[in-house]
């Protein structure tokens, strides 16, 4: 039989008086004591057991003469260096660790830190990411991500993940980037993870952080170039979805307001088209059939409009004595130039900023994640960023002055 009195306790077995509220202190003493250690010990065997080089932070602490865990904290950031004392001690293990070359183990810091330094782009299968602006946009990515210690995993999101997104929620990633379109099943399973996320070069209604380029500014721009050369009647077209004449992509619809904007303020006339990226001949013939023809063409990106080019010119039209032509993007090429520099006549455009828009994008992510509460995503309310980025008019061979 146990009896609590006054604070004390009495052990009917043994006859032996406690005072229970030292017991208690004892205990947490001991239990907390323990965990310390364990802890330490436990990170430093994963450090010694999992480091990608022979050298350990058990190495570099009795090196030192510190603890183990005042090295982890060292290397992890963790100090603050208020005082000259700890300055120079945090100094000295850096300075060794860089010269016994340590190396954390990836495992390890994920399993302290309880991130995997690791961000998720996700794409939709049907897109290629790897070429073109593509390409670029995921270029200014990395360059941002690698400075501030991650790496980016590309992820096609198929459509059945499209529709059973479950897998955003197993944490492998730290933060999200989804690029083009953002399916709204996916968004959901990205708000139930509760990581940071944006989407690039998008366009959605949902509250996330959307970064993309200023396309319709851009258009309206373009389109008043052509107009400050005397061009009165020119007509747009953009690649539209095979059979409804929707667009292939939101910046398609961004640039024809842009230029729709600028003939209605100028009080002409807008024509446009959606046609089929697999056929640009139909967009020949529509050119041909258009009475009055138009002196000015703008294609709304500029892989078509080379092919588009191309076209015209095996018709026997010239550009630009007979058309001119402008578009947008200025692809990058593999050999350094870009696909305007290469087309005949080389071709004026809008240069859209992509791998600046890589890296801004990467950045709002990078940043918060170093915010206090970083696992919050970036989205909803006043946390969501909205940021268009302005577009370069690049004048080249293949827009003429009618003025002369």
């Amino acid at each position: 039989m146990v009896d609590v009195t006054d604070g004390k306790k009495l052990d009917a077995r043994w006859g032996v008086n406690y005072n229970l509220k030292h017991v208690l202190k004892s205990i947490d003493y001991n239990y907390y004591h323990l965990m310390a250690l364990n802890d330490d010990t436990s990170r430093d065997a994963s450090d010694d057991a999992a480091s990608s080089g022979s050298v350990t932070v058990r190495e570099i602490a009795r090196r030192v003469g510190v603890s183990p865990s005042t090295v982890s904290r060292v290397l992890n950031g963790q100090v603050k260096e208020a005082w000259a004392s700890t300055a120079s001690r945090s100094k000295r293990i850096r300075a060794l660790a860089e010269e016994l070359n340590y190396r954390p183990s990836f495992h390890s810091r994920a399993f302290h830190t309880k991130r995997t330094q690791t961000i998720g782009l996700l794409f939709n299968v049907e897109h290629p990411m790897l070429d073109g602006v593509y390409g670029r946009t995921i270029q200014g990515e990395i360059e941002v991500f690698r400075k501030a210690g991650y790496d980016l995993a590309l992820h096609a999101v198929t459509p059945e993940e499209s529709c059973d997104s479950s897998f955003l929620l197993d944490r492998r990633f730290d933060a999200y980037l989804v690029h083009n379109h953002l399916d709204e099943t996916v968004w959901q399973s990205i708000q139930r993870a509760e990581l940071p996320s944006a989407l690039v070069n998008g366009k959605s209604d949902l509250p996330i952080s959307q970064l993309r380029p200023d396309d319709e500014s851009a258009s309206c721009l373009l389109t008043k170039h052509l107009l400050e050369q005397g061009h009165r009647r020119i007509a747009f077209a953009a690649p539209g979805a095979v059979g409804d004449g929707s667009w292939r992509h939101y910046s398609s619809g961004e640039r024809l307001a842009g230029y729709r904007r600028a003939m209605e303020a100028g009080g002409l006339e807008a024509v446009y088209k959606a046609y089929d990226v697999a056929e640009p001949a139909m967009l020949v013939d529509w050119l041909k059939g258009l009475s009055p023809r138009p002196t000015g063409l703008i294609v709304s990106d500029d892989r078509s409009a080379a092919m588009v080019l191309k076209l015209l010119r095996d018709d026997g039209v010239r550009v630009p004595d007979d058309l001119s032509a402008a578009s947008f993007n200025d692809t990058p090429m593999s050999f350094g130039s870009r696909l305007g520099e290469v087309t005949v006549p080389p071709l004026t455009v809008m240069r859209i900023p992509f791998t600046e828009l890589g890296r801004q994008a990467a950045q709002l992510l990078i940043d918060h994640l170093n915010r206090p509460d970083g696992d919050a995503p970036v989205a909803g309310g006043h946390g969501a960023t909205r940021l268009l980025l302005p577009a370069e008019l690049v004048v080249r061979e293949s827009v003429r002055s009618l003025l002369d």
